[in-house]
């Protein structure tokens, strides 16, 4: 009988050590390690083309001059105009705009300049400016 009654209270004992012992392993799901956010992207900087300057023409210097406009062209970190003159040679219209995709700017700092027609002299036609960033 006394092996019983040990028995007995070896098994209590041995629940109530289980029961705390497992109260001890709780699992906790740990919080993930704070990150900061990922920077919004700033504002596309464009450096936008101003608006075409509309010139007086003077009369042709000869007969079979043709007029080339006035356009504007980026240099020196800025736009400049390059005023309308005459040539002797024909002059096709300026043809229109190229729409160019561009992907983000290198770095923050940089800004886009769109791709633009400048009249080049030597091929007597317009020539296309790829746009770019600069910084």
């Amino acid at each position: 009988m006394q092996i019983r009654k040990y028995s007995a209270i070896g098994a209590i004992a041995l629940g109530i050590v289980a029961t705390l012992g497992l109260s001890g392993c709780v699992a906790v799901q740990e919080a993930p390690p704070h990150r900061a956010p990922h920077p919004q992207p700033a504002a596309v900087q464009i450096r936008t083309m101003p608006e075409v300057i509309v010139e007086e023409r003077s009369p042709p210097p000869a007969p079979n001059w043709h007029w080339v406009n006035g356009y504007w062209k980026w240099e020196y970190n800025r736009w400049n105009w390059h005023p309308g003159r005459w040539v002797a040679t024909a002059v096709p219209p300026m043809p229109k705009p190229i729409i160019e995709q561009w992907g983000p700017p290198p770095s923050p700092r940089h800004y886009w300049v769109p791709g633009h027609w400048i009249w080049h002299p030597e091929m007597n036609n317009w020539f296309w400016v790829n746009g770019r960033w600069y910084s």
